[in-house]
């Protein structure tokens, strides 16, 4: 067995230092943007002739006789030609011609859906999302309301706008039709409860979600 032989150590500079922390920082940098970035590109969904006509509340019989009358949008076939698929635009465009009973009636006052969490975190924020995705592919006008009482009033405003807009900037990220889906922060200038107590400033930490025609 050879004999194993440690070298006299290299000699670490403060120069050294900085650059390695330098590239570790990048590395976190990179990392994070991969991992977390709002703005990374997304592709949207497509949706087959069986998906799209279960949102509708059809049979695909019916929606094959549909598509012959080409009053809507006919999709295209796949690259094997195996079955017909639509983007997200066109199945919405189905989902608010068959939906049209279930969408609000011109003149009619919006639904307010008011999400909070008792706790803190993101849960809210992963519910609201949800919501308004599945809302919106129901072929509803989404308006995504974020508020938060704590700070002053004008970082409130300004951050509660931008989760808002984070969270439309998701949805549109993901496929849904940027003018289907409007924002607006409002910071503590809508309160439910109490800003006194944590409990109070727990259950006004929500975003709301007004759905539109």
């Amino acid at each position: 067995m050879e004999p194993i032989v440690i070298g006299k150590p290299k000699r670490i500079t403060l120069a050294d230092i900085v650059d390695q922390a330098e590239r570790a920082v990048g590395m976190m940098s990179e990392i994070r943007s991969a991992m977390l970035s709002p703005t990374a590109r997304k592709s949207p969904p497509r949706f087959n002739s069986t998906q799209v006509a279960a949102l509708c509340g059809i049979d695909k019989g019916h929606m094959a006789y549909r598509i012959t009358k080409g009053d809507l949008p006919a999709g295209e076939l796949n690259s094997t030609r195996s079955r017909r698929e639509f983007s997200l635009a066109e199945a919405r465009q189905w989902v608010r011609e068959y939906r049209q009973s279930a969408l609000r009636p011109p003149g009619a006052e919006a639904v307010t859906i008011s999400i909070g969490n008792f706790k803190g975190g993101v849960s809210k924020t992963t519910t609201a999302v949800t919501l308004a995705q599945g809302l919106s592919l129901r072929g509803h006008k989404v308006l995504v309301v974020d508020t938060d009482a704590q700070g002053s009033h004008a970082s409130n405003v300004s951050l509660s706008l931008a989760r808002a807009q984070a969270v439309k900037g998701y949805l549109v990220s993901k496929g849904l039709p940027a003018d289907s889906l409007s924002t607006s922060g409002l910071g503590p200038d809508q309160p439910v409860a109490s800003n006194a107590t944590e409990e109070g400033r727990a259950r006004n930490r929500r975003i709301e979600f007004r759905v539109g025609s």
